[in-house]
């Protein structure tokens, strides 16, 4: 680089600096420091240590040639950010001059994804190793936050000597190791080390826990230090900005990462286009029926499977488990009760955004000693974060205290997943994680029995509500289906059909909306599960005013409405009572109408317009049924007061 070129990128980088204002933040934060700068007392004691944030697009605009060269040459480029930082040091202040050595400087660099920079082939080798470039991918392990030496002073031992003073350094130890003086070995002065915080994590693409994806994932170990540390979650996925070293690559920035639909509402930009066919149902929701388009929907899930009418009810549980995945708080878990409904929950789970299946008895994730490290690694509950942990049948589970039960029990009542050591043991924090992904499993057992039904009782109080997965009535049906969809194969879908790729795109908008409940739905819910509670105590859990809740929200969600209204909620009662109908009875005082149970599927008009009908009557029923249990003044009783 010839003297002309590096002015211009310094001026440039002293223009992009000062657009944003980060020149004076520094140079103000410096005259703050000036008497510890300043002070023979600390003169070994630095360190002002500052981090410059280049957002790289803004970048590009302001200085262009500063931008190029960065992405070619991320090292040098950060030198010439600190020879900014020491000219601006010495003009501002040339009491400083001397002390801008005490000045350390790191950078960290925001770059959108280009997949013109970085490439992945079906192995996971990188196309391009010079400069910089962006991974995307799941942090799968990490070590714990170690320290490392940002730099030290090394001084001769010789008080007479001039080398006695000492000098910083950064990064290496080696160009200290002699004193340029007398030639004596120097000694570090141990008292004015700077340490700065470390981490090394294990990112793979998230490709790997999409559909049908049956290749091989090479885990890429990247290594992040000091305000990259901070907030890494293991099972969230991360933009990083990279460049590579021999034996692992060095982070320059990390963002996490979010969908589109996700980044256009927190924007408070219009969404992308809606599927078509999804438009049309969801025209007609607004319109004519306030469950118009859930009732679509839940019939054609795995509709290669069974017939739409078999399932309704799970159906619409999954689909509104589906639409309740936000990362920003625990999604809804769901337990099917019934033998028959496995290949549904696992066909319906490859909609979600991740799908990950438990094959280790370690559901929650391990941490343990590696490469002089202590690691922490996830396990199928933090890898499916965003998406669905599918279990399987609950009965294949032992029920010790270390047992992959216990660790889902422990994880959904708290909403935190504790990592394990070697011992099989809870550690508690620091590796104690969010719990953000939803789990679907099945029980099979026999209801006749009193430990089964004790069992089955726990769970319910476990997942807040029970969704019926018995299909032994539709035995004929399925098989007549199949035997339908064998010999239909090559012929195209019947219009009206909603394609899994619309549904999944779909379903990623309405993840991104985020929903508050009405005065007359919180109402509702409340009266309700006073009434509920008050009529059949055992029956209803405690749990299950936090999942009526976040159920009524996601089927807000599907209908693209910010505000959760009365005809969700009663949606959510209905699903409830359906389920406690068919596990412990109907109501003594006053059955409710069957909705979901029993209806022709002789096209999916018909049945969007049955389930519309009843639930209409059903409506009608709820609120009387409230009224019959709760008097006038106490209708409007707080769950706390029951």
């Amino acid at each position: 680089m010839d003297f002309t070129s590096n002015t211009k990128m310094l001026q440039e980088m002293i223009k992009y600096l000062d657009f944003t204002s980060q020149l004076h933040d520094l140079l103000e934060l410096i005259q703050n420091c000036k008497k510890k700068l300043n002070s023979e007392q600390d003169n070994l004691f630095p360190l002002l240590s500052h981090c410059i944030k280049a957002d790289f697009p803004l970048l590009i605009d302001i200085a262009g040639n500063a931008a190029n060269f960065l992405l070619k040459e991320p090292d040098m480029g950060q030198q010439l950010f600190q020879q900014v930082i020491d000219l601006a040091v010495k003009t501002e202040d040339p009491e400083l001059s001397q002390m801008v050595h005490r000045i350390q400087l790191t950078l960290q660099i925001s770059l959108p994804l280009m997949p013109s920079i970085l490439s992945f082939d079906s192995q996971c080798r990188i196309s391009n190793k010079s400069g910089l470039s962006v991974i995307k991918g799941i942090i799968m392990a990490r070590t714990i936050i170690s320290k490392y030496c940002k730099s030290a002073v090394f001084r001769c031992p010789t008080e007479g000597c001039c080398g006695h003073k000492g000098q910083r350094v950064f990064d290496s130890h080696s160009s200290a190791s002699i004193c340029s003086y007398c030639g004596c070995e120097n000694e570090e002065f141990l008292r004015a080390r700077i340490n700065g915080d470390q981490v090394l994590a294990v990112f793979v693409h998230p490709s790997g826990f999409q559909q049908n994806n049956f290749l091989r994932h090479q885990g890429i170990t990247v290594s992040l230090k000091d305000e990259l540390t901070k907030d890494l979650e293991l099972g969230v996925c991360y933009n990083v900005v990279v460049s590579f070293k021999p034996h692992h690559m060095v982070a320059w920035g990390i963002e996490r990462t979010i969908s589109e639909h996700q980044w256009r509402f927190a924007s408070g930009l219009p969404t992308v286009a809606i599927p078509p066919a999804i438009l049309q149902h969801l025209q007609k929701t607004n319109l004519d029926s306030p469950w118009d388009l859930t009732t679509t929907l839940s019939s054609q899930l795995a509709s290669h499977i069974y017939p739409l009418n078999s399932f309704f009810q799970l159906k619409i549980g999954l689909l509104l488990s589906l639409a309740s995945q936000d990362l920003d708080k625990m999604p809804v878990h769901l337990l099917a009760v019934g033998p028959d409904c496995c290949q549904l929950l696992q066909s319906v789970s490859q909609l979600s955004r991740r799908h990950v299946g438990v094959t280790s008895p370690t559901l929650s994730g391990a941490m343990g000693g590696s490469m002089g490290a202590v690691w922490m690694e996830a396990g199928p509950l933090l890898l499916a974060s965003g998406g669905v942990c599918y279990i399987g049948d609950w009965a294949k589970f032992g029920s010790g205290r270390s047992s992959v039960a216990s660790q889902i029990v422990t994880a959904i009542e708290s909403g935190q997943v504790d990592l394990l050591d070697s011992n099989n043991t809870f550690l508690g924090s620091p590796a104690s994680l969010p719990l953000r992904a939803a789990v679907w499993t099945f029980w099979s057992g026999d209801k006749a029995t009193s430990t089964a039904q004790t069992q089955l009782r726990t769970l319910i109080e476990i997942f807040g509500m029970p969704f019926i997965g018995d299909g032994s009535g539709d035995i004929e049906a399925v098989a007549e289906h199949l035997l339908l969809e064998a010999m239909q194969s090559d012929l195209k879908p019947p219009s009206g059909m909603i394609s899994p790729e619309d549904l999944k795109q779909y379903l990623d908008i309405v993840c991104s909306f985020k929903v508050q409940l009405t005065p007359e739905a919180s109402k509702l819910l409340r009266n309700y599960f006073v009434a509920s509670r008050r009529e059949r105590p055992d029956c209803l859990p405690l749990t299950a005013i936090k999942t009526m809740t976040s159920l009524a929200e996601a089927h807000a969600r599907l209908c693209l409405r910010t505000h959760v209204v009365t005809e969700d909620v009663v949606l959510v009662i209905c699903l409830y009572e359906e389920a406690i109908t068919a596990l412990y009875g109907p109501s003594l005082m006053s059955p409710p109408p069957n909705v979901f149970a029993s209806f022709s599927a002789e096209n999916k008009t018909s049945i969007a317009n049955q389930v519309d009908v009843k639930l209409k009557n059903f409506s009608i029923w709820l609120h009387q049924y409230i009224k019959s249990l709760l008097s006038e003044n106490s209708v409007n009783l707080s769950v706390c007061e029951e």
